[in-house]
């Protein structure tokens, strides 16, 4: 291959490169007990409007009154939140639209608790 061919194959190369979008960071969300009785159990983070709720994304660990818990690596994309408690009652927080990249913090408080 001449030359002038391989120069003409690598800009053509560089073009396609340069047009192909960085992959995108993935977000976190910080979510903060501020309640002053319940300790969460239970935290599902899913895509906005489903019915696969999937996995409890604390495991085997809890949120205890003024702690905090940080979920990493969600991918760009809008959420419904859900946190419960060992006696069944709840926070959501539905809609929720995270970027790339961005930290988002959810605060459950006692104001925002539903009993069962």
């Amino acid at each position: 291959m001449s030359y002038l061919r391989w120069l003409a194959v690598i800009a053509l190369l560089l073009t396609v490169l340069a047009g192909c979008p960085a992959p995108e960071e993935p977000a976190t969300i910080v979510v903060k007990n501020d309640s002053t009785t319940y300790t969460v159990d239970n935290l599902l983070v899913y895509p906005a409007g489903s019915t696969d709720y999937g996995a409890n994304r604390l495991g085997s660990d809890t949120i205890a009154p003024s702690g905090q818990f940080t979920l990493t690596g969600i991918a760009a994309g809008t959420y419904d939140m859900f946190a419960s408690e060992p006696s069944d009652g709840w926070w959501e927080n539905l809609n929720v639209t995270l970027s790339a990249g961005e930290s988002s913090t959810w605060t459950l408080t006692d104001a925002t608790y539903h009993s069962p």
